[in-house]
């Protein structure tokens, strides 16, 4: 179903920013703006992530043509999936909690094409590329229970920073000349093959595809 799902997004965005490009589009005239939105992400590594939700930056620079480049830096915070583990021997007890987030800093650039739709109503086509630093909250606690005690111990899980690209298409309303809303549909997908690592173990590939929603506001500099 999620395969199914982010086909048809892809599909959509694809033929639209084709169209769009390939229309005979009367020149927007607009200076450079700043926009800052909401990020509402769908992770499709189930096996890792519940959810995820982020704030974007961009600085966004028009050139003739409709066509544009942004400048971009964001943060997103990634829910681990919760898991609890029990061993017993006779001798002790060992169970394990993972618990937390993983927090992405991504910094990159994107391609912009727009096309007026309506009036005062623009629609913004972008493919962009991000590399994501990573600062990890994603820990496990180790409980070792025995006859002469429980010891206890935390570790944090690591993880590759990635090499994210980004297909989006965006919907912009003016609200007057300065101010405008946003709305916007994105699918952000792995470029490189980011692994996780436990107290130096090697724990498998780890993914941050997703697609996402978007609200925030632009306004000229």
């Amino acid at each position: 179903m999620k395969k199914t799902t982010i086909a048809c997004m892809l599909t959509a965005i694809t033929m639209t920013m084709a169209w769009a490009i390939s229309a005979n589009a009367e020149e927007i005239k607009r200076g450079p703006d700043m926009s800052v939105e909401a990020q509402f992400l769908l992770p499709q590594d189930s096996d890792n992530w519940t959810g995820s939700y982020g704030l974007q930056a961009k600085a966004r620079f028009w050139q003739k043509g409709n066509f544009g480049t942004a400048l971009c830096i964001g943060l997103q915070s990634w829910q681990a999936k919760s898991e609890y583990t029990e061993e017993s021997d006779e001798n002790e007890t060992v169970s394990s909690t993972v618990y937390g987030n993983m927090t992405l800093l991504p910094i990159g650039a994107s391609l912009l094409y727009r096309n007026a739709v309506a009036e005062d109503v623009c629609m913004t086509m972008e493919a962009g590329i991000r590399y994501a630093f990573t600062d990890s909250n994603l820990n496990v606690e180790i409980a070792k229970s025995a006859a002469d005690g429980t010891s206890y111990q935390k570790e944090k899980i690591l993880s590759d920073s990635p090499l994210l690209g980004i297909l989006g298409l965006s919907f912009d309303a003016s609200l007057d000349d300065d101010l405008t809303v946003l709305f916007g549909f994105a699918y952000q997908f792995d470029l490189s093959h980011p692994r996780e690592s436990f107290m130096g173990g090697d724990m498998g590939p780890v993914s941050y595809k997703s697609p996402m929603v978007s609200i925030g506001l632009s306004w000229k500099f």
